[in-house]
């Protein structure tokens, strides 16, 4: 039980345009937790998802102990998981 994360993927579609043209897809990804590539948490099955972004946006909390600290791990497990996936650009948002 993780009650502070999601615990299913979630997409949507939002209209970037007047004429409903264009489209942008978000996935709403749950947290990872450090050991995430060996299966630990949710594990990689929601890694996965996020093989096929373009982009990461990662919302962070501001108020926790060390919030670069948790940056750092959710980009070592990123790398652990798959270099392409580490490479891929990324938005960082703090929270509070």
């Amino acid at each position: 039980d993780y009650p502070f994360t999601s615990v299913i993927p979630n997409l949507g579609v939002a209209s970037v345009d007047t004429d409903g043209e264009s489209s942008l897809v978000l996935a709403d990804i749950p947290g990872l937790l450090e050991g995430a590539h060996d299966g630990v948490g949710m594990g990689d099955a929601f890694l996965r998802h996020i093989e096929r972004c373009r982009c990461l946006l990662h919302v962070v909390n501001g108020c926790s102990k060390d919030p670069l600290y948790d940056l750092r791990a959710i980009n070592i497990e990123l790398e652990l998981f798959s270099k392409q996936v580490a490479a891929k650009p990324q938005v960082i948002l703090f929270n509070k």
